[in-house]
């Protein structure tokens, strides 16, 4: 059998057009998922950033009565207390009024005027959300890590706290002692 030259072209035609339309659509989804994959993490840092503005507004508030308190003690203390109550409301203004865009933007601009002011704050913003997350975290149900004696073998052979079997090294559970 003998394929004739007019429908091997109309067959390559055929399947150059499928490739291309395939190709389309796969950019056309490619281009969905990224959007929705932008309007998401958009509308979770907003969420973030309310969740922020409203425990800074919260510690603004905190700050004002510790601030009158101490002021009817100590005039010095009362006045720092102020002064920290005034910069948080001024950083709290700023996160309300200001798109994300240009709170990003502000980011990038203190990273390359002054690294080491940047590195410090990233390393306490990480610290203050670890010591968050880990107070907002649900006890844990696990019955092995509440008591002592109960250790699991790694498939080394060794316990995961106690004693090496090679050595006397002492090895603290993943989990900590509690």
């Amino acid at each position: 059998m003998s394929i004739n030259s007019s429908s091997t072209e109309s067959i390559k035609h055929n399947s150059a057009e499928a490739a291309q339309t395939l190709k389309s659509e796969a950019d056309k989804l490619v281009g969905n998922v990224q959007s929705a994959t932008a309007t998401f993490e958009r509308d979770k840092a907003e969420e973030a950033r309310d969740e922020i503005t409203a425990r800074t507004n919260s510690v603004e508030h905190a700050v004002d009565d510790i601030a009158s308190t101490l002021g009817e003690h100590s005039d010095t203390l009362g006045q720092y207390a102020s002064e920290f109550s005034d910069s948080l409301s001024s950083f709290n203004d700023k996160l309300k009024n200001r798109s994300l865009d240009e709170l990003a933007s502000d980011a990038e601009t203190l990273a390359r005027d002054n690294p080491a002011m940047f590195m410090l704050g990233a390393v306490t913003i990480g610290a203050i959300a670890a010591r968050f997350f880990q107070a907002s975290a649900p006890p844990s149900s696990s019955a092995s890590s509440k008591h002592y004696g109960t250790a699991a073998t790694t498939a080394a052979g060794s316990s995961s706290f106690g004693f090496d079997n090679a050595s006397t090294q002492v090895h603290r559970p993943a989990g900590g002692y509690q």
